[in-house]
């Protein structure tokens, strides 16, 4: 592949991933109206501070590797066991609930973890403790959200869930670990191997806007696209 093939694949590859992880959350909340509509107020309550994080980290802090084999892996293996478990197992509305607690749940875990070596090291407990409160609520509870919703599916159709919240988890961890909150996905050792530099979020370019926004309104339209998709499976 060509340098300037390269560059023009993380471009738009990098947009997707962007418009993706900022319509989730929304899409995820949604869903919820749709299969289990008593438990959304709790579900806002217990999530807003994680989904506030989330939104301003990916605002502020988002970079994506230039290292294309990685970059590629991190924006499209979620995803994919997702949309596997989704269509295979509870339905299309499961997808951006399942998205949701994968890459928001990941994301707390990685802060836990980063704020429990810092308060070991540096002997400061009070902001782990918050942090926990917060972040390991989130968890928590849409996790018990999630395993009580799925436990009518077979056991196999959430083998593609636990696989994908346990690479969300790894991979947040991976980027948060270390105490320093920024987010670099695709921080593989192959990337660091090659030494790989980082693309910035993309909202201050006025071309990167406008195709985050035609990637969000696709992706805001898919459940049409996986409802086609899960009949025609189900025939």
């Amino acid at each position: 592949m060509t340098h300037d093939a390269r560059s023009r694949l993380l471009h738009y590859l990098v947009r997707f991933h962007f418009a993706y992880l900022i319509t989730i959350p929304l899409l995820g909340l949604i869903s919820w109206w749709f299969i289990w509509l008593a438990a959304l107020l709790l579900l806002i309550i217990a999530g807003f501070a994680a989904i506030a994080a989330f939104y301003s980290l990916q605002i502020e802090r988002y970079h994506l590797t230039r290292h294309l084999p990685s970059a590629v892996w991190v924006v499209m293996s979620g995803p994919l066991l997702l949309l596997t478990a989704s269509l295979f197992g509870g339905g299309l509305w499961f997808f951006f609930a399942d998205a949701t607690f994968v890459e928001i749940g990941g994301m707390c875990a990685g802060i836990v973890a980063g704020a429990t070596v810092r308060g070991i090291e540096e002997h400061e407990y009070k902001m782990p403790a918050i942090l926990y409160f917060f972040m390991g609520g989130f968890i928590l509870v849409w996790g018990w959200a999630i395993v009580r919703t799925h436990r009518e599916f077979h056991w196999y159709d959430n083998v593609w869930l636990l696989a994908a919240f346990a690479n969300a988890a790894y991979g947040y961890g991976r980027m948060l670990i270390s105490g320093d909150v920024e987010l670099r996905y695709g921080k593989t050792r192959a990337a660091i191997r090659a030494e790989a530099g980082w693309i910035s979020g993309p909202l201050n370019d006025d071309t990167g806007f406008v195709l985050i926004v035609v990637f969000a309104v696709l992706i805001v339209l898919s459940p049409f696209v996986l409802g086609v998709m899960n009949y025609i499976l189900k025939l």
